[in-house]
This record gives structure tokens, C-alpha cells and sequence, in this order.
């Protein structure tokens, strides 16, 4: 069945005047009009949906049933117009956005991207810092949203939200020792001079309290700043290092890299999304944030 919304509406409003004449005249149509759309709503549905009176109409059994589906649409219906007007409304604004290493080397692009092309006037200023910078970041209102790789400390007092997986696998140039292996635990590697980031970085600490668990010591030749100097020192020889696979896959064809797969658990890691709460980032922050974890 088929309903017409223009007709229920008509109906509904003949049945809380109890007159087609006043309905017409609040619908600002002709009574003929109004008539004309119940009655044909009548034969659709098989059934009187008003007694005529000579004062008016009133509401038949099957009526009463009908105005109180008609008002659960309706109400419904303006439910929805609220609801997208909340999205109509925040057609613009800025949100803040601090990010470490993996998640704008991995996630972050293509996410924005399409949030950017749903909501173009809403403008995002992304920046780079170390998991636990972001986390300070958000601590101290300078941004509104913050992503970041699990095991960072002082996220106490935060609202925390699972975001991606991220897995870490070992770099190595093709004519490394450890190439024809398939996987690779922390003892199998650390042996050999490694690449690193810089302190402050929480992939770096995670692989240094992991060898410290572990009784083992790192052989650190060089430290970089970013994936793309990372992958750069393995290619030269300098070293062997531990990166994301997104941060590594794109380049293996193009360059004289392998990967190898981690055995341990720790290689397995949640990238999260921190805010101080849902009242703190804004109109224009929930919808990026929404965005982000739907």
C-alpha cells in the first residue's frame, strides 16, 4: 500500500478540527479538494475512516487507528527535519586534529577526504606529534581531537575510542640476512643494527620496553624523524627497523625492501581516538569525529 503524505496530512487535520471544511481552511485548499483526497484515502484502505455529520466528522474505529499511525509518521518525519538540520547548520566551522606518525601515514588521508568532500566548508587543521604529545594536546584543550597508538600513558580523564588495528612488521634490505625468513620474533632481530625514530615516539618506546622486558639490548645506528627517512637508512644498508605495514607496503615494489611478519603480540596495535568529551569538541567535531569511527 501506498500512502500519500499529502493526504495523511489532510487527514490528520480534518480529524483534529472534526471538519473537512476547517481543515481546508487551515491547508488553505478547497473543501471539494479535501473531500475528494479522504475519500479516495477511504477506498484504498477499504474501510470509513469518518462518520458524516451535519456538524462536522468524527472518527470511525478504523480512523482512530489510522490517526494514531499517522501521527507516529509524522512525528517521526519531523524527528528526521531536526536531525538533518543539525548537519545543514554546521556548515562551517574548524576542527583541531593532532595526529601521531602512523595514523596520518596510514588512516588519517583517506578519512579526511572524504569527511572534507560531505562537509567542504568545515575546515580541519591536522598536526603531526608523538602519541603522547597528542595526548597532551588534548589534555590541555589545544586540540579537539586527538589519534594515537595504544600503549601511551596519562590518558586517564579522557574519553577513549577504538579507531584501527595497525600491524607492525620488520623492514629489511633484500639482501639481509634474515630475508629468507618468513617470521621473526624480537631475539631473531635485535642482534642487528637497527633504525629507529626519535625519542618521544611511542612505536620507538614500545620497541625498547620490549627488549628491555626481554633482557636485550637495542643496537641503535640511526635515528630519524619520520617513516620515509626510516625507509631511506634500511635501503642504504644502515640498518634494519620495525614500521607499520601501511607505512611500508605502497614502497615495496619501488624500492629494495622486505618485510617481514612479527610473531608477538605486541606487533598487534589499536590506534585510538582521544577527546576530552562529547561536549568539548563541538558541532562540527562530532560530525568528524562520527565520521571517523563509523
Amino acid at each position: 500500500m501506498r500512502y500519500n503524505l499529502i493526504t495523511l496530512d489532510l487527514f490528520l487535520c480534518a480529524s483534529k478540527n472534526k471538519s473537512l471544511v476547517k481543515a481546508a481552511k487551515e491547508k488553505n485548499i478547497v473543501v471539494s479538494a479535501v473531500s475528494k483526497r479522504i475519500l479516495d484515502l477511504e477506498k484504498s484502505v477499504g474501510v470509513n475512516l469518518f462518520y458524516r455529520r451535519k456538524t462536522g466528522v468524527e472518527l470511525t474505529p478504523a480512523g482512530l487507528e489510522m490517526q494514531k499511525h499517522c501521527t507516529e509518521i509524522f512525528n517521526s518525519i519531523n524527528k528526521m527535519d531536526e536531525s538533518i538540520k543539525e548537519y545543514s547548520l554546521v556548515s562551517s566551522g574548524t576542527v583541531r586534529v593532532t595526529a601521531n606518525l602512523s595514523s596520518i601515514t596510514q588512516f588519517l588521508p583517506e578519512d579526511l577526504a572524504t569527511f572534507s568532500k560531505n562537509f567542504p566548508k568545515i575546515k580541519i587543521k591536522l598536526k603531526e606529534k608523538t602519541s603522547s604529545e597528542v595526548i597532551s594536546s588534548v589534555k590541555e584543550s589545544l586540540s579537539d581531537i586527538g589519534v594515537f597508538s595504544e600503549h601511551v600513558e596519562n590518558t586517564e580523564r579522557l574519553k577513549i575510542i577504538d579507531y584501527k588495528n595497525d600491524t607492525l612488521v620488520l623492514v629489511i634490505p633484500d639482501n639481509h640476512p634474515l630475508v629468507s625468513k618468513s617470521t621473526v620474533k624480537i631475539e631473531d632481530f635485535i642482534e642487528f643494527e637497527m633504525v629507529g625514530l626519535e625519542k618521544g615516539s611511542s612505536l620507538q618506546a614500545m620497541i625498547d620496553k620490549q627488549v628491555q622486558k626481554q633482557n636485550l639490548k637495542i643496537k641503535k645506528k640511526v635515528e630519524t624523524v619520520s617513516f620515509e627517512g626510516i625507509r631511506g637508512m634500511v635501503e642504504a644498508g644502515l640498518g634494519i627497523s620495525v614500521l607499520p605495514t601501511g607505512a611500508i607496503k605502497p614502497y615495496l615494489k619501488s624500492s629494495k625492501l622486505k618485510i617481514i611478519k612479527i610473531d608477538e603480540e605486541w606487533a598487534k596495535r589499536s590506534i585510538k581516538i582521544a577527546i576530552k568529551n562529547d561536549d568539548s569538541i563541538g558541532k562540527a567535531g562530532a560530525l568528524l569525529l562520527n565520521h571517523l569511527i563509523s
